[in-house]
């Protein structure tokens, strides 16, 4: 892993000499003569190793190493001074200096005192990556055999470092499996870095995902390292990369093959040793016939595939998946774990669930803040406790209205996909105000009023909202009761 090391000397030949001396070591290595001016480099620069003099015209050493300890702890500092003493020396440990060596020195002594501190460094980040390990344990719920095949493929491909591509719709839980393959790796105690390609538009990406120099655009005040450089030795999560401009799939195709780069508005080549992980929801097959994604990406990508089930197909998985939801949300409320019904499982079997594990966790969220499990399927609320149900008449034509709405909603999703994004958003967003504001209605018996309250709203805002959503001529049917 790349070891940064700042020098901060006002001698000219020690910064040279220091310099070459670690770079031949295989530090990466900046230097300064000022004290100011490594206050300033170092949350860009980010280095892991000060080497600092401790007698300069600007700032005496021992109050630049406060001032580095006070704002950044973890970094090592060495101190240089021409007064060893051993007052010198105790001064600057109590103060939080790693080590000191004297001038004039022996080029193998200080690259000892410099090994020395890359161990340190080296042990800080495996401790650290230890605890994320045990703090963010990845847990795939679930016994169903869709699972358990799931789970011995996540083992067989953790177990290698080609790049993965996981396929399922959305809400399946593309990313908890990208974690998993990490977390099971070699690569385990290094990063995990992720990136949503459908979170940011073009002008971004390539900035996220490469970095930039100070004064490669208007506001590049500073370097910038993008999520490549920061995954190197680790893995990068690539999450919605059908969604990634053709642009970007030519850079981030030769990183691929190359495993090279160069940050916005430099030109030096970075090198990068990186496991890629990437997702979508899209058919790439299809996005290859119509030219919006490059095929010898898809093949780059494509080394190893993981396809998620939807939740409808792995039912027998509801009972514990629920539960588990049930047990985080109400620790997090902090409120009592709500029992789970048989009843109400047959309800939650019965229902299609187009949003999959992530469609079931929300429901559970709203159920448990509102003491309402019956909240747990959108449209089953009717009020009351968390212990009431429907009766079986009303829940049975909400199960069925839900059925064909999912289906319903499946067909006009496939529609849109043909159509230009603002287009399809327009329409997709026209056609859910009018169900929504329906549905509220409907469930208030026809009083706007009510019907208002249930959506959160103003009755002034929602009586428009309704107007505007009906058909012409109808807005005598409407009734401002």
């Amino acid at each position: 892993m790349e070891c940064r090391v700042l020098i901060v000397d006002d001698e000219p030949a020690i910064q040279y000499t220091c310099q070459e001396v670690f770079e031949r070591q295989g530090y990466t290595v900046e230097t300064t003569g000022d004290p100011f001016e490594a206050l300033q480099r170092i949350p860009v620069f980010c280095p892991h190793i000060v080497v600092l003099d401790y007698s300069m015209p600007k700032m005496k050493g021992l109050e630049l190493l406060e001032r580095i300890k006070e704002k950044w702890s973890e970094i090592a500092c060495i101190m240089i001074t021409a007064f060893g003493t051993e007052e010198t020396a105790v001064e600057a440990m109590k103060k939080g200096a790693y080590d000191y060596f004297k001038k004039p020195f022996d080029n193998d002594e200080i690259v000892m005192v410099l090994n020395r501190a890359r161990e340190r460094f080296d042990l800080v980040e495996a401790n650290r990556a230890i605890k994320r390990q045990l703090i963010d344990t990845v847990e795939i719920i679930g016994d169903s055999p869709q699972i358990q095949e799931l789970q011995q493929v996540i083992d067989q491909v953790a177990a290698t470092d080609v790049t993965v591509l996981i396929q399922g719709e959305s809400g399946t839980g593309k990313e908890l499996v990208a974690s998993a393959i990490h977390n099971r790796s070699s690569r385990a105690g290094r990063p995990f870095i992720k990136l949503n390609c459908a979170a940011l538009p073009e002008t971004l990406i390539e900035s996220e995902l490469f970095g930039y120099e100070q004064g490669a655009f208007t506001g590049a005040t500073q370097r910038k390292k993008g999520r490549f450089e920061l995954a190197d030795r680790g893995t990068i999560f690539l999450d919605e990369i059908g969604d990634m401009t053709p642009n970007t799939q030519t850079k981030v195709l030769r990183v691929l093959q190359e495993r090279e780069f160069e940050r916005l508005g430099g030109g030096k080549v970075i090198n990068v040793d990186v496991r890629v992980l990437a997702a979508t929801h899209q058919k790439l097959d299809r996005k290859i016939l119509d030219g919006s994604f490059r095929e010898d990406l898809y093949y780059r990508l494509n080394v190893l595939n993981v396809t998620l089930p939807g939740l409808r197909d792995r039912l027998d998985d509801l009972p514990s998946l629920a539960s588990h939801f049930l047990r985080v949300h109400a620790e997090r409320f902090g409120k009592p774990v709500p029992e789970l019904t048989p009843a109400l499982l047959e309800k939650m079997r019965a229902y299609k669930w187009p949003g999959n594990i992530r469609e079931l966790e929300n429901g559970i969220a709203r159920a448990v803040v509102l003491d309402n499990l019956d909240l747990i399927i959108p449209g089953g609320g009717g009020g009351g406790g968390g212990h009431q149900s429907q009766p079986l008449a009303a829940a049975s034509s909400s199960i069925a209205a839900s059925s064909e709405e999912s289906s319903e909603m499946t067909t006009v999703g496939d529609r849109l996909m043909d159509l230009p994004y603002k287009e399809a958003k327009r329409q997709l967003l026209d056609s859910f105000e009018k169900r929504y504001f329906e549905r509220m209605l409907e469930r208030s018996g026809g009083n706007t009023t009510k019907a208002a309250r249930l959506a959160g709203m103003h009755r002034k805002n929602f009586w428009q909202k309704l107007k505007r959503n009906s058909p012409e001529g109808s807005e005598e049917s409407l009734g401002e009761s």
